[in-house]
């Protein structure tokens, strides 16, 4: 239901980011890509997981990164290949989900078919430096089988910089008693900071920046690094933790 419901608003949602972005308030490519270059060296591998129309990956490309983004919207990928890439060390795949654990990798461009288990035993002879994860784990079934698996692509000390749904954001009971927000009323799990906090530390990470809250009405105004740490704030929030 999640997925097809991405795949079919992918147009307006890629037209409503855009143009946030046009307007300035569309901080989220900016704060990832500030805490990439903050813990990530030039050059290092990233991977993307649920890239979404790739405005992140893409942003991350143009700062000198190695970007491979993923999702399992084919409609998604679309709109992230649109993008002029020339120049830019930038890959995109299309997640193809099977309805079972055994999901499969489409390289868009090759044809080739990976299954996750694959994907898997091919990254570990070549990790990821770092993996950016915007609004994707409060859509998956299992939060500890999805972080171990966010693990497993990671190479030893690599960095996870991982959005989740924030359970205490006033803004959040504001777009519910709305109606606004397509994606945020589907968010079926909301977390607290400790309670994310204790999935990535059971998970097998150690927290090294506490988590920054965005995605409100607030972002328009640049909040200062001090009201971007107050939970009550934006319906997201962002840790950085290493892979231990």
């Amino acid at each position: 239901m999640t997925h097809n419901v991405f795949e079919t608003e992918a147009d307006s949602f890629t037209s409503t980011c855009d143009k946030a972005s046009r307007l300035g308030i569309n901080k989220r490519p900016e704060l990832f890509t500030d805490l990439t270059k903050r813990y990530l060296a030039h050059g290092s591998r990233v991977l993307d997981y649920g890239c979404g129309p790739g405005r992140i990956a893409h942003r991350l490309a143009s700062e000198g990164f190695r970007v491979t983004g993923v999702d399992p919207s084919p409609a998604m990928i679309a709109h992230a290949i649109a993008q002029r890439r020339d120049g830019l060390d930038l890959t995109f795949l299309v997640l193809e989900t099977t309805g079972s654990s055994r999901d499969k990798l489409v390289a868009t461009q090759r044809n080739s078919h990976l299954t996750t288990d694959e994907l898997i035993v091919q990254m570990k002879c070549q990790a990821f430096d770092g993996i950016v994860c915007s609004s994707v784990i409060e859509y998956a079934r299992d939060t500890g089988a999805f972080l171990l698996t966010i693990r497993s692509l990671l190479r030893p000390n690599g960095v996870l910089i991982i959005s989740f749904a924030n359970k205490f954001s006033v803004w959040r009971a504001y777009v519910h008693i709305t109606g606004k927000g397509t994606f945020t009323s589907m968010q079926p799990q909301t977390w607290s900071r400790r309670q994310f906090r204790r999935h990535l530390v059971q998970s097998g990470f150690t927290i090294i920046d506490e988590p920054l809250y965005f995605e409100s009405a607030c972002d328009k105004y640049r909040p200062t690094r001090w009201m971007s740490r107050l939970s009550s704030v934006g319906l997201l929030g962002v840790y950085v933790a290493r892979r231990d």
